[in-house]
Parts: C-alpha cells; sequence; structure tokens
C-alpha cells in the first residue's frame, strides 16, 4: 500500500459575500454571552443530574423508578453535547478572555471524554480541507448507518466503551489511532498534551468511580463518568445531519455542508451548530452569532430543511438512492446556480469537477520553515510557501506580515495565530509552461507561450463565458488594484467576460515586497507570484499585457489600444502612480533609478551586483525602507532629503529622529536640510552636488521622492480629476459605467496611496458591478513600514485637518498621538514595543 501524501491541495473556497463591517461586528466575542452558551449549558447539566441525583436518594419504589430512568435520559442527553461545547471552545470564538475559552474547555472535555487537542489536530485540517480527501478524514463520504447504531443511541450504548474507553487509554499510551492519527498528532507540538489529557481524562475518572465505591455513591459514575452511554439519540439526530448525502471534493461550502433551521431548545444544546454552513464560512464568528450570520447570507444559501423530521426525511431519501448509486451526491441547489427547484447541472457539473489537466513536472527544494496556524479556524501560514493571493510573496516571514493583515479564512486578526512548529517544506517549481513563461518575461518578452516577437502585445485567456462584449467587465492596470477587483467579482459572478489590460508583464506579485527584497535575497522570478496567463486561467479572464490603453471614448464605451478597439459595459481604473521627477542639473538625470514596478526592481536589482554605494533622494515612507533593505543587504547608503528628519510628513519630529538614528546605527549615512542639485556622470559611477555644495559620489541614484497619481488618460475623456481621479463612495467617477480604485483614486479628497484601501475598494467595486451597488466602507487603517530595524505603524490623519501631535513614552518605543482641534484622536503612530497598542488606538479612533 502506497504512503498517503497529504497537504498537496490548494482549496479555493467560495464564500458567501458579505459587509466587511458587519463581518467584523460578528466576529467580536463576549464574556456574557459566552457564559450563558457554556454556563448555561454547565448549569442545565448540573440541573439535570441533581434531579437524577435526588431521585435516586428517596425510596427505591416503581413509582420513583418511572421518574429515574427519563430524568437520567435527559442527563445524558444534555451531557452528549459536551461535546458540541468543545468544538466550540477549542475554536477559541465562544470567550473574548482566553482563560475562559480553556477553564471551559477542560471541563466539557472532561466531562465528555474528548480529548480537545487531538481533535482540535483533526478538526483544523477538516476546516481547510472540507471533505476533499486525502487531507480531511475526518469526515468522509457517503456515510452509512447502521440499524444497531440507531437502536443503541435511543438506548444504552455499551459499544461506546471501546472508542471511548480504550480509545483514551491507548492514546495515553502515544498510539493515536491509524494513518490519520499520526498524520495530524505525531510530531506536532500538542504530542505531548495530547497524551497527558487522555491520562489526566482516566485518573479523573478513576478517582470519581474510587470515591463512589468508598462512599457507596454509586451513582456519581452514572452521572459524571458514564454519560457516553445513554441519552444519545438526539445528539445522533443533530450531529450526523453536518454532511451526509452531500457533495464532497468541491470549493463550496454550500455543497458539502447543511445548514437546518431548529427551535430555541435544541440549537442552544446543539450550540448553534444547525448553522453549519456559515461556521465553516466565517469559522471566526462565535456560535452565538450564527443566526445573524445566517440572516446576512441567507439569500446566497441553499433552502434549509425545517427541523429534524424534515432534515431526516432528506437525509433518508438520500440514503436509499445510494444503496442504488454508491456514487450518488445530493446537489444542494445554489441561488446563482438554479432557478426556482431545479438546479441546472451544465453549470453545476463544472463547478464539481476536478482539474483533470495533466499535472507538470515538478523539482522540489526543501526547506525549513516556520508553520502558523489560525487558532480559530485551523488555517496554516507556511513561511516558505507564503500566500500569493493575499499578497503575501513566498519566504514572507511572520513577522513582516502587516498586523492588520487577517485569516483569508475567518476574518479573525493575526494576534489570534499561534507558531505551530518549524518543519521542512517542499518547495515545488514548474520545469516547463510555468518556467518558460517567467524566463520569456525575465527577458523581456511576452508571457503567452504561443506570441511571436514581431506582436509584443498578447493575450492570457481563461474560457470565455460571455459573448456579449458590451456587457463585459474591463479593467485598465494589472497591479494589486487590478487583479483584486477582477478576483472579487470573479466570486460573485462566474458568467460575464472580465478583460484586464496591462501595459506591462502582467505579472502578479506584491508591490510593498520590492522595498525589502534585497535583505530577502529575492530577485524577479522570486517575486513574481503568478505570471499572466496562469492568473487568467484561475480568475477566468483574459489578460492583455504589453497593452497602453490611448483613450476612453465614453459615448461608445470603447477603449483604443493602438489599432485595436476593445468595447465595455463597465470599466476599472487601477492606473496606478508613477514616481515624481524632478528636473535635476546635470549629464546623468535620465539615469536616475526609481523602482516603482517589477521591471523597475529588475534593473535596479541587476545593477546592484557587488558592494555598491547607493544614494537615496527622499527620507520618506519609501525612501527608508530601501535605506533599511539595502544597508541590510551589504551596500553603503546615503539618504538626501531637505527635510530635518526622516518620514516628516507622516511623523512628530521626536520620532522621525528615532527612526534616523536606528538607521543611522546600521549603518544609513542621512544628509538632511539640504537636496540633490546636480547629478553627473563620473565613470560607471556619478557624482552628486547638494545645495550646500557638498559632493557626493555614488554608484547608483535613486530617487524616492513620492508618487503622483496616473490621471491623464481619465482627464482626456474628460473624467473629473484633482490629485487622482475623483471618484464617489461606490468609487465611482462621474461617468456612472466607469470606477476607479488604488493609487490613481482620489476618495473624499484622499488619495489612498496603501494596500489596505484596496483591499476595501476591490469588494466595493465588485458588488456594484455585481449589480449590487455598495459604498466603500475604510475603517482605521494603519500603515505598517517595513523597516525592522525599528517597527513602526501610522495611521495618518486626514490631510489638511489641523491639530498637533502629542508624544510620549522613551526612545525607541514611542507613541504618537494626533489630535484635532476639538482634542478629538485622529490619528496616531507606534514605534517600537509600542506597536502592541495598535488595536487600542483603533478602536479609540473609531
Amino acid at each position: 500500500m502506497s504512503e498517503i501524501v497529504y497537504g498537496e491541495q490548494d482549496i479555493d473556497w467560495y464564500r458567501s459575500p458579505i459587509d466587511p463591517d458587519l463581518l467584523e461586528s460578528l466576529n467580536k466575542r463576549s464574556n456574557f454571552k459566552g457564559l450563558i452558551q457554556g454556563g448555561g449549558h454547565l448549569l442545565i447539566c448540573a440541573a439535570t443530574g441533581s434531579l437524577c441525583f435526588y431521585i435516586w436518594s428517596q425510596v427505591f419504589t416503581w413509582y420513583w423508578l418511572l421518574l429515574f430512568i427519563p430524568a437520567l435520559y435527559l442527563h445524558g442527553t444534555v451531557c452528549h453535547f459536551m461535546v458540541n461545547g468543545v468544538h466550540e471552545l477549542v475554536h477559541g470564538t465562544v470567550f473574548r478572555s482566553k482563560w475562559l475559552n480553556q477553564l471551559f474547555v477542560h471541563v466539557m472535555a472532561f466531562i465528555g471524554w474528548t480529548n480537545h487537542y487531538a481533535f482540535w489536530a483533526s478538526h483544523s485540517e477538516h476546516h481547510k480541507y472540507t471533505l476533499n480527501q486525502p487531507d480531511d478524514q475526518e469526515v468522509i463520504l457517503p456515510t452509512t448507518f447502521k440499524f444497531k447504531d440507531i437502536v443503541l443511541s435511543i438506548f444504552i450504548n455499551v459499544l461506546a466503551i471501546k472508542p471511548i474507553f480504550f480509545g483514551t487509554m491507548k492514546t495515553a499510551t502515544g498510539d493515536f489511532g491509524g494513518e490519520w492519527g499520526r498524520h495530524v498528532m505525531e510530531d506536532k507540538p500538542s504530542h505531548g498534551h495530547t497524551k497527558n489529557w487522555a491520562r489526566f481524562i482516566l485518573f479523573g475518572h478513576a478517582v470519581i468511580i474510587g470515591l463512589s465505591i468508598w462512599q457507596e455513591l454509586w451513582i456519581l459514575p452514572l452521572l459524571l463518568c458514564f454519560t457516553p452511554m445513554y441519552g444519545g439519540l438526539l445528539f445522533f439526530l443533530l450531529n450526523n445531519t453536518q454532511h451526509v448525502g452531500l457533495r464532497d471534493s468541491v470549493n463550496d461550502f454550500r455543497l458539502n455542508s447543511r445548514t437546518i433551521l431548529l427551535n430555541p431548545i435544541p440549537r442552544f444544546l446543539y450550540w448553534q451548530m444547525n448553522y453549519h454552513i456559515e461556521h465553516h464560512m466565517y469559522a471566526a464568528v462565535p456560535c452565538y452569532n450564527l443566526h445573524k450570520l445566517h440572516k446576512a447570507i441567507k439569500d446566497d444559501l441553499p433552502p434549509c430543511p425545517n427541523g429534524i423530521v424534515a432534515t431526516w426525511f432528506q437525509i433518508i431519501g438520500i440514503l436509499h438512492r445510494q444503496k442504488e448509486d454508491p456514487n450518488y451526491a445530493y446537489t444542494q441547489q445554489i441561488p446563482q446556480l438554479v432557478k426556482e427547484q431545479e438546479a441546472d447541472q451544465s453549470k453545476i457539473e463544472p463547478m464539481l469537477q476536478k482539474d483533470s489537466a495533466p499535472k507538470k513536472k515538478k523539482s522540489i527544494k526543501k526547506v525549513m520553515a516556520k508553520i502558523w496556524q489560525c487558532t480559530v479556524c485551523g488555517f496554516i501560514y507556511n513561511e516558505a510557501l507564503g500566500l500569493p493571493e493575499e499578497g503575501l510573496a513566498p519566504g514572507t516571514a511572520w513577522e513582516d506580515i502587516p498586523d492588520d493583515w487577517c485569516c483569508p479564512d475567518c476574518g479573525i486578526s493575526k494576534s489570534d495565530f499561534e507558531m505551530k512548529e518549524i518543519k521542512e517544506t517542499e518547495i515545488v517549481a514548474s520545469e516547463n509552461n510555468d518556467t518558460e513563461s517567467k524566463k520569456n518575461d525575465t527577458e523581456g518578452n511576452t508571457v503567452a507561450e504561443n506570441s511571436v516577437e514581431e506582436n509584443p502585445t498578447t493575450e492570457s485567456e481563461g474560457k470565455d463565458m460571455s459573448e456579449n462584449s458590451s456587457d463585459a467587465i474591463v479593467i485598465v492596470g494589472s497591479g494589486l488594484a487590478a487583479y483584486s477587483v477582477a478576483r472579487e467579482f470573479r466570486a460573485l459572478n462566474k458568467e460575464k467576460s472580465v478583460t484586464i489590460i496591462s501595459r506591462d508583464g502582467g505579472e502578479f506579485y506584491s508591490k510593498p515586497m520590492l522595498s525589502n527584497a534585497l535583505s530577502k535575497q529575492q530577485d524577479k522570478e522570486k517575486l513574481t507570484m503568478k505570471t499572466a496567463d496562469t492568473y487568467a486561467g484561475e480568475i477566468n479572464a483574459t489578460i492583455k499585457v504589453r497593452t497602453s490603453v490611448d483613450s476612453i471614448n465614453r459615448d461608445a464605451k470603447t477603449l483604443t489600444c493602438g489599432d485595436e478597439t476593445i468595447p465595455y459595459g463597465k470599466l476599472v481604473l487601477a492606473l496606478g502612480a508613477d514616481q515624481i521627477i524632478i528636473p535635476f542639473e546635470g549629464d546623468a538625470t535620465d539615469e536616475i533609478i526609481r523602482v516603482n514596478d517589477l521591471d523597475d526592481f529588475d534593473s535596479y536589482h541587476a545593477k546592484l551586483q557587488g558592494e555598491k554605494h547607493v544614494l537615496i533622494i527622499g527620507a520618506g515612507l519609501i525612501g527608508c525602507e530601501f535605506a533599511n533593505d539595502l544597508s541590510v543587504a551589504g551596500h553603503k547608503v546615503t539618504v538626501i532629503d531637505l527635510a530635518d528628519t526622516a518620514l516628516s510628513s507622516l511623523l512628530p519630529a521626536d520620532m522621525g529622529n528615532a527612526l534616523k538614528d536606528k538607521l543611522s546605527g546600521i549603518g544609513v549615512d542621512f544628509r538632511l536640510g539640504t537636496s540633490v542639485k546636480t547629478v553627473n556622470k563620473n565613470g560607471d559611477a556619478y557624482t552628486c552636488i547638494l545645495a550646500d555644495g557638498t559632493e557626493i559620489n555614488a554608484d547608483m541614484v535613486i530617487s524616492a521622492i513620492g508618487l503622483r497619481s496616473r490621471t491623464e488618460l481619465a482627464a482626456n475623456s474628460g473624467l473629473e480629476v484633482n490629485r487622482g481621479i475623483v471618484v464617489d463612495t461606490k468609487l465611482m467617477t462621474g461617468d456612472d459605467s466607469i470606477f476607479a480604485l488604488g493609487d490613481c483614486a482620489e476618495v473624499d479628497g484622499s488619495v489612498m496611496l496603501f494596500i489596505m484601501p484596496i483591499s476595501f475598494g476591490a469588494r466595493a467595486i465588485a458588488q456594484t458591478l455585481n449589480d449590487n451597488p455598495t459604498d466603500v466602507k475604510y475603517p482605521v487603517m494603519p500603515v505598517i513600514v517595513k523597516t525592522p530595524v525599528l517597527p513602526l505603524q501610522i495611521a495618518s490623519p486626514k490631510m489638511g485637518v489641523d491639530g498637533e501631535w502629542k508624544v510620549e513614552g522613551e526612545v525607541p518605543n514611542l507613541i504618537g498621538r494626533y489630535f484635532d482641534t476639538s482634542g478629538r484622536l485622529i490619528g496616531f503612530a507606534l514605534q517600537g514595543e509600542s506597536i502592541k497598542e495598535k488595536m487600542t488606538l483603533v478602536k479609540e479612533m473609531a
């Protein structure tokens, strides 16, 4: 038998769209609500146990026996659902205080004979790979039930002794039970906790049984130790509705999970897990908020059976059909893909089929990498693999991920991740198509394999979903803003055609990573996460690379690209921004380097071979990030700026000086209060003359003065422009068919030149493009400055608002708060250890 290989799947789960602010509010945990749910369950358990004890203590007659048996059965029913409490508590979502989660999970796990360490090891995989084999073996379909299972759940389940008691004994010895148990437990940090907890359960229940024999209280083991053996009918009927009879090997929780409607009492005992699709989609939402989540997304969910009886009528029908056809699986009716009652199989089936394309040859490299896991939903972040779809390049260290980054599966914050282990990870490199695409791209050619040199305009295409070009979505640009809109829209709409027009190679990469790539030993190839044709296939779009848009005809709704005319239904301008160019004197001003995209970085990287002296013009955010990166990479760095301190436009002077001092400590030479006047060629190097007459010789000159939005295309078409392309809260221009996003857009007087606004804006535009007009709502969005020598986060006050900075703390761990004239906090900056205060200040600003 061949060894099972786990973890090779990359499942792009569909999640019903929801307003980010609403999801944020639903994700909030409450100690009070947690005590109602968890404490209430334990109180009910105590009440039913006390009732049994009271009846047992009375004079034994047949009359009392008739009362004792149903009371005991009720107690067993309540105790059976302890496992559901453990399930929610290991997700860490029940209580705001972690110690309360830990307290309750230990109590409930003990009563329910549940090893919560082993359970979470398996259950986190279940959430990540739900019903996609071999990576989820917690639930395997098709499910079959034997008549004796139902009978035993109604009466006394003596067979429960084997998996519960003897299973716990095996775990206590380090035997985790088969291939799956070994996979999820062996060589994991929780290995020891799992064994010790199993031993504690055995010891604790042995003590209870011993005390009961000593005190002649035989009722105690019945109430505390043997509850898994009786009263299991309701538990059986509810827990087995979650996935049975549905689809496996799909990427949509609406097809592999079942939501049912229940009345409040069983819903409470079941810890709201009747909302099972919702739980899998957004695992960070506490159980007591799932009914609100259901209400918010129910129009995007399949019809829900109402009650236990209706649910089991459906399940029994499915199981009966599976006896005749073992390959049959029930397909729930997804709103986008059905009309009234019948599903259109011609649309559903392609979603259910695995990719049957031939596998590419792979070359494998093994590296050691830290593994981080979401404590709520089990999502895994592997530093070696990164998370390209979230803009995190392979090799991105955990500390380099912005603190405002959230789990892509459940939306919980970075602080809710834990470092689980350091393990060897295989890095896979394609040896055919993708490698050729990257090779061609690196050499400056088109990324498409079938293109020719004579025609630099290339299309990378997914499957065309629509022939109606007048209804097409066209996006100009191929940066994060463009690709985010395309990805968000495609998640909502599988049919409309999407075309992306890129003036460069269309590679998908993280632009913020350009300013710290040297110290991480990354070049263009490593920074490129996906080529244009790879991304086109993933999002089912046409991507035209090395193509420039000359003009927009708003009346005809067309774009002119050289000799080609491209029609659009809706147009999104994601044009980005250009580096500001200052006309210096001298004969080498045209050789000043500006790193604004991947092609720029490639040229910059090529010129940096060997130890160089680099002069950076500008001590702003980009200048300081590049200075930190270059210095760590072993280059001599000089920074010139007219201001008297670093980051003068973003920080108060004390904090700017603290950053300057830290960078100076790693070798960065600051020349402040002056500017560059002349740049002359000096052999293979350059001589720069400053305004104060100082001459500096350098091997390379980089301009990092700032960015200016690209607005010319919009202005020439008659759209309103100011500092950027003027848009409203729907990111719509004065033309209701044209939108703008990212560095080129001006929203409410502000141009937001950072990543987080793009994410929120892309979701809003995607909804509007899908005929659901949506206003973008920006939360407080601190910017992470990539200067590892001194961690720094800034939430800048809105430009033009009067106020003053107030700084406190000791250098370098300073906290700066910006108050407006009314005394309201409207901005902050955090340095060093003070970045831990971010969420406190975010809440204060919000």
